[in-house]
């Protein structure tokens, strides 16, 4: 396993959580300027530069920060990052070490036999 394998695999959960932020910010948006256009009567162009004016750059700046927050690992994830793909890779590699879950289940195994009461 790869740094970067291990990487996608930690961090696909935020990456569907930002394409879903995305189209809910979207969808509010959206209904914000339905709404706004249905109440703007008198002086469309002054509304509507006031409410472009404030809610492209609140959108810019919340895409930014779902995206920074999808993509930058928090600490805990980087650290199993860096640290799991070369344990996987060193276990991986050794054969005493992958006969150990067999040797254990076979002494649990035969420890339950004779905990087991006679009939």
């Amino acid at each position: 396993m790869t740094g970067s394998e291990m990487y996608w695999l930690v961090k696909l959960d935020d990456i569907i959580f930002f394409f879903g932020s995305v189209g809910g910010t979207s969808l509010a948006i959206g209904l914000i300027f339905a709404i706004a256009g249905g109440v703007m009567v008198d002086n469309k162009t002054i509304r509507l530069r006031v409410y472009l004016g404030v809610l492209i750059p609140l959108t810019l700046i919340c895409l930014t920060s779902f995206t920074l927050n999808s993509f930058i690992p928090s600490t805990k994830q980087m650290a199993a990052i860096m640290v799991v793909p070369p344990l996987i890779n060193k276990v991986g590699g050794n054969d005493r070490i992958k006969a150990m879950p067999s040797k254990i289940i076979t002494l649990a195994d035969d420890w339950i036999k004779e905990l087991s009461p006679k009939k």
